[in-house]
């Protein structure tokens, strides 16, 4: 699976060579894999085989794709990579419940289409019916596809469109409950979204209702929701109200009785740090040497 997974990031960055490799060593690697590891390898080589044209080889790995997830985001890679009029058509009626993470997915890539074609209208048309879409879906998940969304709009121009759409955004997240483990870096993200639309005034409020839910999650899950409130914190320029944060992520990944659980808290932060730059502080570079 992760040699999967690597084989399709290389080829993506046309690294060619390495993507070759890598799918070979996937392709060898399947005898030894579980039931769940290998139909997620057989989606992504199918991921692989249309990135490289080889539509024969990618129609053979997709019919070995069984589970219905891998195989809806499978289909729409498929259409996305050869866009038939009647397919797309016939896969944006299917069910929205159902299918709305993988028609969302369709519906930006043939709006990337449309803008290198130079069709603005068609653009605008297909991106507010994939926010449509997550909407119409009615499902807990639904919010996480908004973003991609509002960030083709505005890379699209589509400024007010993008705004309108962050809001429904943060009506819809704050629908969850206090202690879904959605719910802070979801808050998070809108903050990181207004910012990029130029509209960080709009962000206020987002932080405190972060942390709160921060507060009344589960401690395994608790480690996200810090962080998502330091990036708020950080992105309106409060350095030490970020570390605040932090320190809450640590405490709550310290605290954490299994390893693994523990680790993935720990990583959480230290990913964080890493990404925005910032000094490790000795507390979070203690427990990592652990």
């Amino acid at each position: 699976l992760l040699a999967a997974t690597l084989a399709l990031e290389w080829q993506r960055r046309g690294v060619a060579g390495a993507a070759a490799e890598a799918a070979k060593l996937a392709e060898t690697s399947l005898a030894a894999s579980d039931t769940w590891k290998t139909m997620r390898t057989y989606a992504l080589l199918a991921e692989l085989a249309l990135a490289q044209r080889e539509e024969v080889k990618a129609r053979e790995w997709l019919a070995r794709v069984t589970d219905p997830l891998d195989r809806r985001s499978c289909e729409a890679e498929y259409i996305l990579a050869k866009p038939e009029p009647e397919q797309v058509d016939a896969f944006l009626g299917r069910p929205v419940k159902e299918y709305f993470a993988f028609q969302v997915r369709l519906l930006v890539g043939l709006a990337e289409r449309e803008g290198s074609a130079g069709r603005k209208e068609a653009v605008g048309e297909r991106l507010k019916r994939a926010a449509a879409v997550c909407v119409e879906a009615r499902h807990p998940s639904a919010p996480q596809s908004l973003p991609v969304v509002i960030e083709a709009m505005h890379g699209a121009g589509m400024e007010k469109e993008a705004v309108e759409t962050i809001g429904t955004y943060v009506a819809m997240c704050r629908r969850y409950p206090e202690d879904a483990e959605w719910k802070a870096p979801s808050l998070a993200e809108a903050g990181r979204l207004y910012r990029l639309v130029g509209k960080p005034e709009l962000a206020v409020g987002l932080e405190a209702e972060a942390e709160k839910s921060s507060r009344a999650v589960f401690f395994l899950y608790a480690p996200a929701g810090w962080v998502a409130c330091a990036r708020l914190a950080l992105g309106r320029g409060d350095a030490a109200e970020a570390g605040r944060f932090v320190g809450e992520a640590v405490k709550n990944a310290s605290a954490y009785p299994h390893p693994r659980g523990r680790a993935m808290g720990l990583f959480e932060t230290a990913l964080y740090l890493v990404e925005e730059r910032q000094e490790v502080a000795a507390e979070l570079m203690g427990e990592l040497k652990k």
